[in-house]
């Protein structure tokens, strides 16, 4: 249901039109290519944003937006092996603490992602390494704390969770970029363990109320489609997918 990588939260103040005239101008306008990127993911046509990141990143290597934005092309387009390789590059550069901060945590979600798939537990602690670099290097990387949070349920240490998201709860500045994507992470993953818990009716509100307060990080659903979906729980929803998938061969 969580979008991990989503497009960024920007006002673009050209056209798509206006800013493919501006590339054809100039191919090398840095500006044009960056914003294409942010728009074609707004979009979410992650194969064109992800060309326009490779020509921003070219032009401007030391910008990290540029590089998280390929890494979250490859990561939605489903090329995980090139998104892991391009935030493990992207960490030998010189950034300050928040650029590195940030791709500690996005190599943290690529980590928990790929044993959701694969279930090799060395994945687990490779994660949870690289939330704690992040961690380090910026304290206040609420995402990071989630990540930290997401390995613990992972390793069903629910009380050592609950007691994480709930102490970052309360950092959460709605007023700040990002914070209510952040604050939705956050009220998202407790409902995940309440579910686990078996506790419905808390685990419902939980997610009813993650989906208010940020609904665009549980896309491709519409909000309203999300609304139903929480009354089902996390659970539930797996259940419906399974049925819909059909059979396990």
């Amino acid at each position: 249901m969580v979008v991990q990588y989503p497009p960024p939260e920007i006002d673009i103040p050209y056209s798509l039109e206006e800013l493919q005239a501006q590339v054809k101008h100039n191919s090398d306008n840095f500006t044009a290519h960056f914003y294409l990127m942010c728009l074609y993911a707004q979009k979410g046509q992650w194969e064109q944003s992800l060309q326009h990141a490779l020509q921003a990143r070219r032009l401007d290597y030391s910008d990290v937006n540029t590089h998280l934005g390929t890494i979250y092309a490859y990561a939605n387009l489903g090329r995980w092996q090139q998104a892991y390789e391009a935030v493990q590059a992207s960490l030998k550069l010189s950034f300050d603490a928040q650029a590195h901060s940030a791709l500690w945590r996005v190599k943290g979600d690529l980590l928990v992602d790929r044993y959701t798939l694969t279930y090799q537990k060395t994945l687990l602690q490779q994660a949870l390494s690289s939330y704690r670099q992040a961690v380090k290097r910026d304290p206040t990387n609420i995402q990071a704390i989630v990540g930290i949070a997401r390995v613990e349920i992972e390793r069903r240490a629910y009380q050592a969770a609950r007691q994480r998201l709930q102490k970052v709860l309360s950092q959460v500045r709605l007023n700040e970029p990002g914070g209510q994507r952040r604050k939705a992470l956050v009220l998202y993953y407790l409902g995940v363990i309440e579910e686990h818990q078996g506790r419905l009716k808390e685990a419902r509100r939980l997610y009813r109320e993650a989906v208010r307060t940020h609904p665009s990080s549980f896309l491709p659903f519409t909000s309203a489609e999300l609304q139903g979906y929480a009354i089902l729980g996390l659970l539930g929803l797996k259940r419906v997918q399974d049925v819909q998938e059909g059979p396990k061969k």
